[in-house]
């Protein structure tokens, strides 16, 4: 309510923030804070965001596979171990408290960054050279946890445009116990700035668990069934927004189920 006396601009301006670490420098002085206070936060919770950020700024842009709140547990743990190691006076808590997001994030991608095993060599394995020249995929489940990939009969008075299966950029296999969707964000899913829309996100993950479903149920017949599909609720968590031509990943699974539901 306070908020929306004060001026916006001013609210969107880095002088106010200026303006209160200046005033928490001056208290933490006039109190006999020590430099450490300062540190920590800096040098254990911030230290795998700093890493990824770092990694998708030189290496892989589309990088987003990450889990908010896995990285938040695991940088307030490190900083709850340096705050021991330093109220304690034992300098080895102080050593490891930094090394554990460092190592975390490390681990974390590189383990994301690699092809899972279960997902289908396109190039090599799921086409042959007539299905190398597709118009759209047609995914139906398949052995080894993976889904095959074939070329659907098209009718079509427009000649096709050719494309290969890498450039047509959409997937889908198991990971696990992860069903995984990957599509490749084209114009027709951006605004006028080339951001995807918020929507899009949303029909995405609809899209992916029809998908889903129908992985798990092959024979399933939407004119006989009484089955029911529903979103209750969806998180998307928001890292920046999604461009045109960025690959997208979308991971379901199942989290629980009964006689009735399946969540």
């Amino acid at each position: 309510m306070l908020l929306t006396l004060i001026p916006r601009h001013l609210l969107e301006s880095p002088i106010p923030l200026f303006v209160l670490t200046i005033f928490t420098a001056f208290a933490a002085i006039s109190i006999g804070l020590e430099l450490e206070y300062f540190m920590v936060f800096y040098s254990t919770f911030s230290l795998g965001y700093s890493i990824l950020f770092i990694f998708r700024s030189l290496f892989k842009p589309n990088f987003n596979l990450f889990n908010q709140t896995t990285l938040t547990a695991v940088g307030l743990f490190a900083t709850g171990i340096f705050g021991i190691g330093y109220l304690q006076q034992i300098p080895t808590l102080m050593m490891i408290g930094p090394i554990i997001p460092v190592i975390y994030t490390l681990f974390y991608i590189f383990r994301h960054n690699i092809p899972s095993a279960s997902a289908p060599n396109i190039n090599k394995a799921a086409y042959s050279k007539q299905d190398d020249e597709i118009t759209r995929i047609h995914v139906t489940p398949a052995t080894n946890d993976a889904l095959a990939i074939t070329k659907p009969n098209i009718s079509t008075d427009v000649a096709p445009q050719i494309l290969t299966a890498s450039e047509a950029g959409v997937s889908s296999w198991m990971d696990g116990k992860w069903f995984v969707h990957k599509l490749i964000a084209t114009y027709q899913d951006t605004n006028s700035v080339g951001n995807v829309y918020f929507a899009q996100y949303g029909m995405w993950v609809g899209k992916t668990r029809e998908l889903f479903f129908r992985y798990g149920f092959p024979e399933f017949d939407i004119k006989k069934t009484d089955w029911f599909i529903l979103t209750r609720s969806y998180e998307h968590k928001f890292l920046r927004e999604a461009r045109e031509f960025d690959e997208i990943i979308i991971r379901i699974r199942v989290a629980s189920f009964n006689r009735k539901f399946v969540t």
